[in-house]
């Protein structure tokens, strides 16, 4: 049995680290169990180049849609589609359809879900008025960068000088052709590596190799434009290894906050505790003060304390 966390909108993956988990469960997740209880995962696929992942159960039986955009949402269908359950209702939009109970999933709004167009030189000639970030939708951004940066090509030329030189055109389709290279290497992997990048930080007097280090991103590869001075590629053998251990260094170091925020109230605490004692025996120990005084006047007086 393996963990799954989905924090919608954001991110899904398996973590080794124990988390609390709620007294009862929401509608939604009640909903999941009731159908999804005693399923098994047989798929786990993206929908096209779409920000959305599907998780199948039975075969086909059931699918869980996880997807990445805009607000995030949670979608579980049937076999047809037939929406079964949602995480949230989604009013229909200039954008995206309608999401609610009995409706259909429809796939083929997604992106590149009938299949990804094949790369040719008018494909990026069209491209490169737009940006390719825009029309290359299965490259992302950092990836579209990273191979630029690695191919030598002058990310500073403009658009339509490349169109007009048949030379920089070749470079630019070489360079994107290894961004084709670098997702099937990706995607292929048995095991995908996984890379956080992180910097150095000034190192504390109780602090190791570890806590020198602040967490910045992550990546499936090492992205050429993030080396530096100071920053470290940490490697992990397995992509989601590597998710698991950042966002659960996050969330260790919130918690660690928390108590480090406790552990100073209480010591606010005691020390205000501390002060208020102090000056209480400041105030008995200027009237024991004055007692004494008044005793030893008393004392060398008492023939007239007698007489009084």
């Amino acid at each position: 049995r393996e963990q799954l966390v989905i924090d919608s909108g954001f991110r899904a993956h398996l973590s080794a680290f124990a988390r609390t988990t709620a007294a009862a469960p929401s509608p939604f997740i009640a909903r999941l169990r009731k159908f999804l209880r005693t399923r098994r995962v047989t798929a786990v696929s993206q929908v096209g180049t779409d920000r959305i992942i599907e998780i199948t159960f039975s075969d086909g039986q059931y699918r869980l849609f996880l997807e990445f955009y805009a607000g995030g949402n949670i979608v579980l269908t049937d076999g047809e589609l037939t929406i079964l359950g949602l995480l949230r209702n989604v009013s229909e939009g200039a954008e995206h359809e309608q999401y609610r109970l009995g409706l259909k999933y429809d796939l083929e709004q997604r992106q590149n879900y009938g299949g990804v167009p094949a790369l040719t030189k008018e494909r990026i000639k069209e491209g490169l008025r737009k940006a390719l970030a825009v029309t290359t939708t299965e490259f992302p951004p950092v990836l579209i960068e990273h191979v630029l940066l690695e191919g030598g090509f002058d990310r500073e030329i403009a658009p339509e000088v490349v169109v007009e030189d048949e030379g920089l055109l070749e470079k630019l389709m070489g360079c994107l052709e290894r961004a084709g290279e670098v997702l099937r290497e990706i995607t292929s992997a048995e095991t995908a590596r996984g890379y956080i990048v992180a910097k150095r930080k000034i190192k504390g007097p109780q602090e190791g190799e570890e806590g020198n280090l602040l967490y910045e991103d992550f990546h499936p590869f090492k992205p050429a434009q993030l080396e530096g001075e100071g920053v470290e590629f940490i490697e992990f053998e397995g992509f989601n290894k590597a998710v698991d251990e950042f966002f659960s260094s996050i969330e260790g170091q919130r918690l660690e906050s928390k108590l480090q925020e406790r552990e100073d109230a209480a010591k606010r605490k005691i020390e205000q505790a501390r002060q208020e004692q102090e000056r209480r025996i400041e105030g008995l120990q200027q009237t024991a003060d004055l007692n004494v005084q008044k005793a030893q006047a008393i004392e060398a007086n008492v023939e007239r304390v007698e007489e009084a």
